[in-house]
């Protein structure tokens, strides 16, 4: 199966250790997750144009592999306890010495303004996510017996999944931060190394194709009217699941209105899979799928704090609602091309399906 960093590290983030996170920050728990499916893609993609840079893979190769190998499984101690502070401050001060001050800088506040989160609040949670993401890719590192160049590889072949996996509406964020002249800046500068005969004619190619990218943007920022740039409302929750999730309206667990997340969940899986005919589509529809399988696993968590009453009807919803979301899964992943891109995304979603359909 192809390597898909974007969905190893979004189920590293398990919605529990979510919550952690959101708590031991002092963050709003819905905006924690909002930001980390952005931040994801956006430290990925912010890492694939770093490698781009002369000595840029043999940099994030000898930081990637002084990482700790048991880290990924220790998080769950780690966050909202005493070494929290310390995991903080190795998280910034690693993503630091690769992105720059600046580049990391523009990609917090870019996170932040997208979630609706502080300053102080996102540049804490991208320095706890920095040791996911580097983690990650230590994992596949020691794994698969990665060089600096294989791994420099590894990044560039998730391109097309990182750029699918960015949320609607967060490139103008990255715009406004800097972010993607930063990129742009690093893309350019590299292919003119590039073509002086410093690299190979493949890489070479890579390179030119990132170029071609951060012109793309470019372009796309100052043709792009601001009713462009706007966020696209979600459509409207179609029969027969309306009349279902009528049921949870106005139930809530703490400070999280669940069904408010449950009918966005489900949204998000019917509004992604609607287009999905090949390859291109599938990856498209990703980003929406993360974060159901996200929003669903966040509802998971929460079964153990609802009273015997909402539980079951919780269970009533989702068990009526179950057989439909399976069908649209089964019919998107049946497709040729498909299955490879968003089965992991797929599977999480049934299984979190199955238990909140379980009293």
């Amino acid at each position: 199966m192809a390597t898909n960093l974007v969905a190893q590290i979004t189920e590293a983030l398990a919605p529990s250790l979510v919550d952690r996170i959101a708590s031991g920050l002092g963050l709003n728990k819905t905006a924690t997750q909002k930001a980390i499916v952005a931040a994801i893609p956006g430290l990925l993609g912010a890492l694939i144009s770093y490698v781009s840079k002369p000595q840029g893979a043999a940099k994030l190769n000898d930081v990637v592999g002084k990482q700790e190998p048991g880290l990924l499984s220790s998080l769950a101690n780690v966050v909202g306890g005493s070494g929290q502070k310390a995991l903080i401050d190795q998280g910034s001060n690693a993503l630091t010495s690769l992105l720059g001050r600046k580049m990391l800088s523009g990609l917090s506040s870019a996170v932040g303004q997208y979630a609706g989160i502080e300053e102080s609040g996102s540049k804490n949670l991208m320095g706890l996510l920095g040791p996911v993401v580097l983690g990650v890719l230590g994992h596949e590192q020691r794994d698969r017996g990665l060089d600096a160049s294989g791994l420099a590889n590894l990044l560039t072949s998730q391109k097309d999944t990182v750029q699918a996996a960015l949320p609607s509406g967060f490139s103008k964020y990255l715009g406004q931060a800097g972010v993607l002249d930063e990129m742009t800046q690093a893309a350019t500068t590299t292919v003119s190394h590039a073509s002086d005969g410093a690299a190979s004619s493949s890489w070479t190619r890579w390179l030119w194709i990132l170029a071609l990218l951060a012109l793309a943007i470019i372009a796309w920022r100052f043709l792009s009217t601001p009713d462009q740039t706007a966020e696209v409302p979600s459509p409207q929750i179609e029969a027969p699941y309306a009349s279902m999730l009528q049921q949870l309206k106005g139930v809530k667990v703490g400070d999280v209105d669940i069904g408010e997340l449950a009918t966005s969940a489900v949204n998000n899986v019917q509004s992604s899979l609607r287009d999905v005919k090949d390859e291109a589509t599938a990856k498209a529809a990703l980003p929406k799928l993360n974060e159901a399988t996200s929003q669903f696993g966040q509802l998971t968590s929460l079964l153990d704090q609802m009273p015997p009453e909402t539980r079951k009807t919780v269970a009533d919803v989702f068990a009526a609602i179950r057989p439909t979301l399976n069908q649209l899964l089964e019919k998107a992943l049946a497709i040729p091309g498909v299955g490879t891109v968003i089965k992991p995304a797929a599977d999480a979603i049934r299984a979190k399906l199955d238990a909140l359909a379980k009293i």
